[in-house]
C-alpha cells in the first residue's frame, strides 16, 4: 500500500470496485483508528461499547466535515440489545435502511 492509504481510502477503493455508492454502504467502528471514516460522508455507526472519548471526537469531527447526518452513534434498546458489538451494528443497519426491519423483527420475535 503507498503511505498516503488509510482505511478511508481502502473503503472508498473497495465501492468503487464494487459500484457502491456511500447510500450503499455501512461502516461500523469502535475505536480512534476509525474517526476518519466515521466523520466522512459514508454512513457510519459508532458502537455503544466504544470509549466516550472516541464518541466525543466523532461528532466533534463529523460536525466539522459537515457529516452529522452520516454519523450514528448506537444506543441500545434496538430489539433489546444493548447497542455493544454486533448489536450496535444491527441497530446501525436499521437506522440508515429501514426497510430491513421487517427481517430483523421477524427473526427476533422467532
Amino acid at each position: 500500500l503507498p503511505a498516503s492509504a488509510s482505511r478511508l481510502s481502502a473503503i472508498e477503493a473497495l465501492m468503487r470496485e464494487l459500484g457502491c455508492a456511500p447510500g450503499q454502504t455501512v461502516f461500523c467502528g469502535d475505536s480512534g483508528s476509525d474517526l476518519e471514516i466515521l466523520a466522512s460522508r459514508i454512513p457510519s455507526v459508532l458502537v455503544a461499547n466504544s470509549r466516550p472519548d472516541v464518541q466525543e471526537l466523532a461528532l466533534e469531527l463529523a460536525e466539522e466535515a459537515g457529516t452529522l447526518a452520516q454519523l450514528h452513534i448506537a444506543e441500545g434498546g434496538f430489539l433489546g440489545m444493548n447497542g455493544n458489538y454486533s448489536a450496535g451494528i444491527l441497530e446501525g443497519v436499521a437506522h440508515y435502511h429501514p426497510d430491513t426491519l421487517h427481517w430483523m423483527e421477524k427473526d427476533h420475535e422467532q
